[in-house]
């Protein structure tokens, strides 16, 4: 599974619900997208929920690299270029991913943190340290799903996941966003338990 993410940022006066109507618009073309895990369309409105920008921030978690590089090879890419520039596409390896308790609820916000991997430590224990953080978003009940990731080109750890309430410890420098869609094609609760 490989995650990416590109963010818009917008003037201060900019109107967000152009975005909310975008995503209205055009969020279920994404519900059965071949090779999709999840996508959650997000935003941060400067002044909630702590935000100091405006942005459009939406999150992928793709089955496999094919399909991300089919994406944005696509017309509804070509169409979100059209409309807003280029965007800058990060994307991270897994580390761990896995739903949570309210994998079947609708998520209502985002988190994310990044955290810097120091040039001295090994990875196994980085890993350890992100197993436990993994498993302690698996116990919420407010938890939908979780992704941490590795930039290796920047040795940064992402910790992102999706909730239907934030929940009572976070990070000072987490980033919150809002959930306006969630396209999730893979999730077959049914069948589908957890991928670490």
């Amino acid at each position: 599974m490989l995650a990416m993410q590109y963010i818009f940022t917008f003037p201060e006066d900019y109107d967000m619900t152009t975005i909310r109507a975008r995503v209205m618009e055009r969020g279920a073309q994404f519900d059965k997208l071949d090779g999709l895990f999840e996508k959650a369309f997000l935003i941060s409105e400067k002044g909630k929920d702590g935000a100091h920008q405006n942005t459009y921030a939406p999150f992928y978690i793709w089955n496999y690299p094919q399909a991300m590089t089919a994406f944005i090879a696509s017309d509804k890419f070509s169409a979100l270029t059209q409309a807003f520039g280029r965007p800058t596409i990060k994307s991270w390896i897994p580390v761990y991913f896995s739903t949570g308790l309210a994998k079947t609820a609708t998520p209502l916000l985002a988190t994310k943190e990044t955290v810097n991997v120091p040039a001295d430590a090994e990875f196994a224990e980085v890993r350890r340290i992100e197993y436990a953080q993994h498993r302690r978003w698996a116990e919420l009940p407010n938890h939908h799903s979780g992704y941490i990731g590795l930039d290796p080109a920047t040795w940064e750890i992402i910790r992102f996941a999706l909730w239907t309430a934030l929940p009572e410890a976070l990070p000072v420098d987490a980033q919150i966003y809002q959930v306006l869609h969630l396209s999730a094609p893979a999730l077959d609760f049914s069948a589908y338990k957890s991928i670490c």
